[in-house]
């Protein structure tokens, strides 16, 4: 699975500006609309290993391209993610799955970071 997307005033469509209060537009000092820019990109894979074990990975990525004037230097101007998971179904009904994930942001200053995660996962099938 593999998408792409481009959006000019309603940034807030694409999850990681929405998560991080990115306004879609600003008004400057003399008083007209400067709209936000923005694309985004993303793939996926799932696999079957065998009957029992699957995984999954998937990469992210999205980006200001038209940062308005007024916007705030802490407001995220680009950030992606790599999610790769591990699942284990013990039979029909109960599955259990390890995530691991690594994420970046750069805020409209130029500040940037990171973060990693790790999470467990037990899902059971009604």
């Amino acid at each position: 699975m593999a998408s792409t997307g481009f959006t000019s005033g309603s940034i807030t469509d694409i999850i990681t500006f929405a998560n991080g209060e990115v306004p879609n537009a600003s008004v400057d000092a003399d008083g007209n609309l400067d709209v936000a820019e923005a694309w985004n990109a993303q793939v996926g894979a799932h696999w079957e290993w065998n009957p029992k074990w699957s995984s999954n990975l998937s990469l992210a990525y999205a980006k200001i391209t038209e940062v308005p004037q007024p916007f705030n230097p802490d407001f995220i101007k680009a950030g992606g993610s790599v999610h790769a998971n591990v699942i284990y179904k013990f039979d029909e009904r109960i599955s259990a799955g390890l995530e691991l994930m690594h994420g970046d942001r750069t805020n409209v200053s130029d500040r940037d970071g990171d973060a990693q995660r790790m999470q467990f996962s037990l899902i059971y099938y009604f």
